[in-house]
């Protein structure tokens, strides 16, 4: 009996593995409305019925959207992730020429929004996401009153840091989303381009 020769396992040179890649192109190709909704969870903003609907069908149950979903707004370092793409929150300080003092004000900040995000994450994850009384509030963020200085200054921080990434990480996905009728390889094909120009 003759064996067939295995195929080299393709190398993996994105941070998102192939089915993953699907998956975004499945859930968010062309989908604006779903990405507002996400957007809505993650300022805890009223959602509509539709919001709610639209929130429910790739998220409820669906192990592989949730995981995605994780990756691009909380990512971890991994062993396995491709070379310089392993990264995760924390290392978006830049605490090398930072006094002390001033870096445990930002620790302290990144520390809040990390936790902000996986609060927010476990809400559309649980379709739990207009809670009365959430452990991190958005608009407390903004809530100066009877704070001293460097805590009004790290939560105005991470209020400020969690709407850039937010706003990023949606785009992101928008962009590797891509059209529904391009393929996966479409897309990255049509990103590397755009980055070369």
């Amino acid at each position: 009996m003759d064996e067939q020769p295995t195929q080299p396992k393709k190398r993996q040179t994105m941070r998102y593995s192939d089915d993953e890649l699907q998956a975004i192109k499945g859930v968010f190709a062309e989908n604006e409305d779903l990405l507002k909704a996400i957007r809505k969870v993650f300022y805890q903003m009223p959602l509509s019925a539709l919001d709610l609907s639209l929130l429910q069908i790739p998220f409820a149950n669906k192990p592989l959207n949730q995981k995605v979903l994780r990756k691009t707004f909380l990512p971890t370092i991994t062993g396995d992730a491709p070379i310089q793409q392993n990264f995760d929150l924390w290392l978006t300080l830049a605490l090398k020429d930072m006094p002390v003092e001033e870096a445990a004000v930002h620790m302290k900040s990144v520390g809040l929004w990390i936790e902000y995000i996986k609060q927010q994450l476990k809400a559309i994850e649980t379709g739990k996401y207009q809670v009365k009384k959430p452990k991190i509030s958005f608009e407390g963020l903004t809530d100066i009153k009877d704070k001293v200085s460097w805590e009004m200054y790290a939560e105005m921080l991470a209020r400020n840091t969690i709407i850039n990434h937010v706003e990023q990480q949606l785009r992101q996905l928008d962009l590797l989303a891509g059209k529904k009728d391009e393929t996966p390889e479409q897309t990255i094909e049509r990103l590397s381009k755009d980055s070369n120009k």
